[in-house]
């Protein structure tokens, strides 16, 4: 019997099981990043952070923790920053993590849009973590390296942040809350004021000044003090800006004073209105022509407001004399100059 066909054959096969068996393997996977599963930023250094420094576009901004721990933005003024902002983002470094390798391909490394913004957390006793921020993922997260490594990460991360220094600032301009007023006087327009007072703040305001026949009319006094600890400035300008030096002429000096004993002076401060201004030319063309003559409205003032805390070490001082706060246009209309606007008849 000829086997060599046979033997053929079988040593064919053979070699075709062989090729299919290593054809069919997955490729030989190489050894996970042990940074994969562990949180952006350790806790330790967000904890312990005195600097965060975030650049984009080319501008780059800094926060900073003094000895005393307050948190300033040196490129605003050097204004109280917002904590409330800064805590949401540091938590948020903190709770994402590094989900997964993508990719060390400098090509895809540059699709990825790396460095477009930049945020270097600076603590004591720690090494600086500077993270690049890349583009969106589709289906969630952000692409992160970390400092000028080639290689990028799929993290869950999902924060705001920008590198906008006003946008850091704590715009809040009195450190109270509507259960720590003990009263608050209001001039009126007739030069008299309106004092409303409470013992605790359980108990409701009362008023020397209410008419007979009267009571103190419970939404004013609410709209007065909700604008109080609502009180923030919308932009500053500089001490010897034309607008503000105009409208220090004219203030409207209220005082507030907490449970604690600590008062607050608070000067709005606003110009007139100027004329309105005509829309039809000269003095001549106006008496000539048989139409009335169109006015244009101006604008409103701008408002600022000045405080002076009782408390002479108080960063709130500090702020007031190196700038101007100017705040929204509403904000005096929470304080009515009319006497008649506090008072309701008595039920």
């Amino acid at each position: 019997m000829n086997l060599k066909p046979l033997l053929l054959t079988v040593g064919l096969l053979a070699v075709c099981a062989t090729a299919t068996w290593f054809l069919t393997q997955p490729p030989p996977q190489t050894a996970a990043d042990p940074r994969v599963g562990s949180p952006l930023v350790d806790t330790g250094l967000l904890e312990s952070a005195s600097k965060f420094q975030i650049t984009q576009a080319g501008k780059s901004i800094e926060l900073t923790r003094s000895e005393n721990g307050t948190w300033t933005v040196p490129s605003y003024h050097n204004l109280d920053a917002d904590l409330e902002r800064l805590a949401q983002v540091a938590e948020g470094l903190g709770n994402a993590t590094w989900k997964s390798f993508v990719t060390n391909n400098p090509e895809s490394l540059k699709r990825l849009d790396l460095g477009s913004l930049t945020v270097t957390v600076t603590a004591d006793k720690h090494q600086p973590v500077q993270l690049q921020l890349g583009r969106t993922f589709e289906g969630g997260g952000r692409f992160v390296r970390l400092g000028e490594e080639q290689k990028a990460f799929l993290t869950d991360l999902s924060v705001w942040i920008d590198s906008d220094p006003k946008s850091w600032v704590n715009s809040a301009l009195l450190p109270i809350k509507a259960e720590d007023i003990a009263s608050l006087e209001v001039p009126l327009s007739d030069g008299r004021r309106v004092t409303i007072k409470r013992t605790s703040p359980t108990e409701a305001y009362t008023s020397a000044e209410v008419p007979a026949g009267k009571q103190l009319k419970a939404s004013q006094v609410t709209s007065a003090t909700s604008a109080l600890t609502a009180l923030r400035f919308s932009e500053t300008r500089d001490v010897n800006d034309k607008d503000y030096v105009a409208a220090t002429a004219h203030a409207r000096s209220l005082k507030v004073t907490t449970f604690a004993g600590r008062t607050f002076a608070i000067d709005l401060l606003q110009s007139p209105a100027p004329p309105p201004a005509d829309k039809t030319g000269t003095a001549s063309d106006q008496a000539s022509s048989p139409e009335p003559v169109a006015t244009a409205t101006p604008p409103p003032q701008p408002v600022f407001v000045r405080i002076r805390d009782s408390e002479s070490a108080s960063r709130l001082n500090t702020a007031m004399t190196n700038r101007a706060f100017e705040t929204y246009s509403y904000v005096p209309s929470s304080f009515p100059l009319n006497g008649e606007a506090w008072w309701e008849d008595s039920k």
